[in-house]
């Protein structure tokens, strides 16, 4: 499986949206985008996540705890205004992933994933597919 950089995710996005990591996770990306003056909203539930291979100061804790909670704050950018990043979303039954697309309608998508199967649910992989 090909690798990428955080330099090369970060070529594909764009300063002027406001970029939402939806599945952040620890932040480690997000917060390397922050560093060079990229949005990020980070949404991921978890608050608390301790992992002792990330340092503090490489990671971005969540700024909210679900889509519904970012969505429901009606001040918050979405549609045209938005750039989705989902870095490798979880190949469970979760379908946060495809929901972020069809509930934020983004002027763009970045999606890191594996495409057999090893990240992203399944409705995701067949949306790639159809892509």
């Amino acid at each position: 499986m090909e690798q990428f950089s955080n330099d090369e995710i970060a070529a594909h996005l764009t300063l002027k949206l406001t970029i939402i990591s939806v599945g952040s996770g620890m932040g480690v990306l997000e917060r390397y985008l922050t560093t060079k003056c990229y949005k990020v909203v980070c949404i991921d539930p978890t608050k608390n996540k301790k992992d002792p291979y990330t340092n503090d100061k490489m990671s971005k804790k969540p700024d909210y705890q679900s889509l519904k909670e970012y969505l429901d704050d009606e001040k918050n950018p979405r549609g045209d205004d938005i750039h989705l990043l989902l870095n490798f979303p979880l190949p469970d039954y979760a379908i946060y992933d495809i929901a972020s697309i069809y509930d934020l309608k983004p002027k763009f998508v970045t999606i890191q994933a594996g495409y057999y199967g090893s990240s992203g649910t399944l409705l995701l992989q067949i949306w790639l597919r159809r892509c």
